[in-house]
Formats: C-alpha cells, structure tokens, sequence
C-alpha cells in the first residue's frame, strides 16, 4: 500500500531526533572538504524533510534538479544507505562559481566519495531544461533538456526540485520531472523555496492547478518547503 502524505507530516513532526543525528554526520563529512555551516534553520528543515521523506517513502529512484556543495544529495544518499535500497541522480549545470563557492558540485562529489555513497548517488552534469536563471549563476555550455532524457528511460518516486528559481525554469522541472513519476510508487514532490521566491510559489501554483486531486503540505520556514503527492 502507498504511504500517504498526510501520514508522513505526523511522522515527520514524531522524528526530529533522527533528523540532529543525520545533520552531525553531515557536518563531520563537510568538515574534512569544505568549511560548511548548517546552522541556518531553514537548510537543516530542508535537509531534514528530504532525509525523512526518503526514509518514509522508501524511493527506488529519486531525482533531484540542482545539487551545489551536495548537502541536500547527501542527506537523501543517507537515507537511501539506511532503507538498503534506491538511488540519487541529481542534475546540475555545475558552473564553475555559484553563491561565491568555486566547483561547488567538485565538493559534492568529493564529500559522496569520501562517505562511500558513490553507489547510492549519481551525477548528471547538465541542465534539468534550459538555461535560464542568468541571474544566480553563469550560463555556462552544457546539455539540455536532462530532465526529459531521464523521464523517457526510466520510471521514479520521488522528484526534489531545488533548482533553476525563475518561474519558467521551475515550471519546466515541475511539468517535465513529475511527467516521470512511477504511476506505483508513492509519486512525491519536494520542491524549496516555496515562500521564500515568489517565482517559485507562483510556478508551484499553475502547476498544480490542474490537478484537483493532488495533496499539498507546506512546512512552515523562512524559505518554505512544498509537499505534494499526486494521485
């Protein structure tokens, strides 16, 4: 039987401790690559619902646009390692500076390695879509239109979007990444942002417009972070 949503917000609200014990590993991971602070309460909810979510939902395939330093990638890794089961791609242009961080995506790959998760996590250098956000990072020349290369080989169950922040950009990862979700599985999305880029919310809102079926939790944070589950 399908998890339900509903059901994973009295879980999660019951399971924080098991959130404090992933965000140390975390940081002892990060500590041996990159100067890496958690402290901002809306990264640990964020990493916390995605480290929850996957060990809820148990996903056999999860995938997520936009990786940066990879603490949200690792965070779904370890919960992926703990079910025994299911893999991580995330797709990232991995331009050569973003937010000041230089080869942020050279750092996740170095922490996934370094924490033996290589199995669990997969990279995929490109763009979910098209290139868009010109104004968080710098367009550099990589592959389009990842997102659909994906969808149209294989089936998953959870999709994580937390990517290209303009409203066509995250429109097009909402439309193209949950055209792939397993009719079977659990068909979650998580997507940030939610109240903290307007572009965002109002991509989120048209999407799900069209669905009069779909659940939808929000989880109250600085940035906010978006639950749904279609039917």
């Amino acid at each position: 039987m399908t998890r339900k949503l509903e059901s994973f917000i009295t879980y999660s609200q019951s399971a924080n401790f098991l959130c404090t014990n992933m965000l140390k590993r975390l940081e002892a991971a990060y500590s041996k690559v990159w100067p890496c602070s958690l402290d901002d309460e809306d990264i640990r909810s964020f990493l916390g619902i995605l480290y929850l979510a996957t060990c809820y939902f148990k996903p056999r395939l999860v995938l997520q646009t936009g990786t940066f330093v990879g603490s949200s990638s690792l965070s779904i890794a370890l919960a992926l390692k703990q079910n025994k089961l299911g893999r991580l791609y995330t797709i990232d242009p991995e331009p050569p500076e973003y937010f000041g961080v230089k080869e942020p995506v050279s750092i996740a790959r170095r922490v996934v390695r370094n924490e033996q998760l290589s199995e669990q996590v997969r990279f995929l250098k490109g763009y979910s879509t098209l290139p868009l956000d010109a104004s968080r990072i710098k367009l550099v020349t990589r592959p389009h239109w990842q997102l659909r290369k994906i969808s149209q080989i294989t089936s998953y169950d959870m999709l994580v979007v937390d990517g290209d922040h303009t409203f066509l950009g995250c429109y097009l990862d909402l439309v193209y990444g949950a055209s792939g979700l397993d009719r079977t599985g659990p068909r979650i999305l998580v997507i940030h942002d939610y109240l903290g880029i307007s572009e965002v919310q109002k991509a989120v809102d048209k999407w799900r417009a069209q669905f009069s079926s779909l659940v939808m939790q929000v989880v109250p944070s600085s940035c906010g972070i978006a639950l749904m589950q279609l039917p």
